[in-house]
């Protein structure tokens, strides 16, 4: 009774990820947890990086990092975290993907922030402007494909600063702290019309916001239901 369900995807800060798509001193770059079948393209991205002699990728500089354990309590998360946003800031092309439940992950919307151009799959929110300043390929794509689509777009260097430059403008707009609270207020101020004189308000969950998202219950001893 009167509470609301609200979704907003998470925001990204331009203080910690802008910098100038121009000045990259990394060419290829993948980022987090490796192995399991939550991310089947990123692992075909893994076997691509192992494989750069062969399928001609060897000659660029490539930065690969494991998942740093957001959530381990001895771990230095500041030192961590600005490891992960100089990457970011100095890579060419960011290899990535929405995992299996087809999520904007915010490795997404960081890269665009920093200047990187995004090569992965699309996720199912915001998908019009993922296509257009990403490089979409398929997650069934073998590491051969894949290899030639990275390295097109490293040797076309005009095609890629557009295709970037176009993103992060967008992402300033679009994705961050500011953005997100402004959503959040007009969602509530919304809801506020709505309680106050239901029969004129019109909702705009679902409908103005249309991000999906996903939802599991849990017991409170943590296990699902």
């Amino acid at each position: 009774h009167d509470m609301i369900l609200a979704h907003l995807p998470s925001p990204t800060t331009r203080e910690r990820f802008f910098a100038d798509p121009r000045l990259r001193s990394i060419d290829i770059a993948l980022l987090g947890a490796m192995g399991n079948s939550l991310y089947p393209l990123r692992n075909t991205w893994k076997k691509m990086l192992d494989q750069k002699d062969q399928l001609g990728l060897g000659k660029y500089t490539i930065k690969f990092r494991h998942h740093p354990k957001w959530f381990d309590a001895k771990a230095d998360h500041p030192k961590q975290l600005t490891a992960y946003q100089n990457l970011l800031k100095s890579t060419k092309i960011l290899l990535t993907d929405s995992s299996k439940f087809h999520v904007s992950l915010q490795k997404y919307t960081e890269a665009l922030v920093a200047g990187c151009l995004i090569v992965g799959d699309i996720p199912h929110d915001r998908m019009r402007e993922y296509r257009r300043f990403a490089v979409e390929v398929p997650t069934s794509a073998d590491p051969s494909y894949l290899a030639t689509v990275v390295a097109y777009w490293l040797e076309h260097e005009d095609e890629r600063l557009a295709k970037v430059t176009a993103g992060q403008a967008w992402a300033l707009q679009s994705v961050t702290t500011d953005q997100f609270y402004e959503d959040y207020t007009e969602l509530y101020y919304e809801q506020q019309q709505l309680s106050n004189a239901p029969a004129d308000a019109l909702p705009m969950v679902g409908w103005h916001f249309a991000y999906p998202y996903y939802v599991r219950c849990r017991a409170g001893g943590g296990q699902a239901w």
